[in-house]
Formats: structure tokens, sequence, C-alpha cells
């Protein structure tokens, strides 16, 4: 350790929770930080998270519903067009599923995803259904750490529509980089 300290760049997450009826999920992120890197949305139904009997999975995400979605920081868009979904079925929703794949790092073939377009849609009763919409803000495409500034005028929104006016809570877990310095006396931590 120098006089400087020990710098630890590292990633961290910030949860917040959307509840809405509306076909139409329109809101905004309420975090401040200089490298934000991505925001994925989990989808679960209101009457199975405040399920009382028990039989319910209170944890399971609902079926994938959004018929359009997009997000933007300033005037950056995340995708440059709304990703559009016509039909809401595995084989309608392959650009989402695409983006959910880059998102959770499961694009190279040594850490391959357990869940095809199948399951990722959950229109089977067989299936667990894995309702996630996920945006990936990164500069770059060698380097995972290059996102972009967030804050009260630089603030992250998000524009989605269901297929339905369905009654859900929406998990919004948006994860971005923190820098700590770790000095002899004491530590300083930096969004």
């Amino acid at each position: 350790m120098s006089n400087s300290g020990l710098s630890y760049l590292y990633k961290e997450y910030f949860h917040t929770i959307v509840a809405t009826s509306q076909q139409q999920i329109n809101f905004d992120v309420k975090k401040s930080a200089s490298k934000c890197l991505r925001a994925i949305v989990l989808t679960r139904d209101t009457a199975s998270v405040n399920s009382a009997d028990g039989k319910a999975d209170k944890m399971a995400s609902a079926p994938y519903r959004f018929t359009r979605y997009q997000s933007h920081i300033s005037s950056d868009y995340f995708p440059n067009q709304p990703l559009q979904v016509d039909n809401v079925n595995e084989d309608g929703n392959g650009e989402s599923y695409y983006y959910n794949l880059y998102a959770m790092d499961k694009l190279d073939k040594w850490n391959p995803p357990s869940v095809n377009p199948t399951q990722y849609t959950g229109t089977a009763t067989t299936d667990y259904p894995c309702g996630v919409v996920s945006f990936n803000f990164n500069k770059s495409n060698v380097s995972d750490l290059q996102g972009y500034t967030i804050s009260n005028s630089r603030s992250l929104l998000v524009d989605m529509t269901q297929d339905a006016g369905n009654d859900v809570r929406l998990d919004v877990y948006l994860c971005f980089l923190r820098l700590a310095k770790v000095m002899q006396s004491n530590c300083l931590v930096l969004d």
C-alpha cells in the first residue's frame, strides 16, 4: 500500500421497486452513479407477491409480457430504437432474449445459458417464466467498466408497454461501479 492508498473498483447493485397496473409503464431510477453499467427489470405478479396462502412462489417472475420497451439517459437511447414485439412468444422476443443473455454474461461458450427462449417467455405451464428485461449501458466492447454517468440532471428513464394492464411489481436492479480507496487510517467510498 502506497501513500495514496489501495484503490479497489467493484460492481454494486441498487434496488428499487415500481408497482403498477397500467399497460404503459414509465419510471425513472433515482440513483446517482459515475459508471452505470446495466439495469435489470424483473417482473412479478402482484397477486403472487402479496399471496398469504403460502402456495404461490413470491420470488417467481411473471411470464414475458412486454410488447415495447426502451430506456434512455439524457439523449442516449438503449436500444437505439424501441424494441417492438408484435407476438409475445418464444419466436417473437428473440432480440429481448439476446439482450438478457448479454446482460447476464451468457454469450460465450464457457458460460452457456441454462434458460432457452421458450423458458424465457414462460408461455408453457411447465416452464418457469423469466419475464426479465435488461438494458446494457456499457460503452466499450473490450471492457465492461465503461458505463454512463447518471444523476439528478441525467437520470435513467425506462418506458415499457405490457400486452395488457396486468397488476405487476417491477424489481429494478441497477448495476454500477463503486470505488473504494483504503488508506491506513480511513476508507473512502465513491460512486
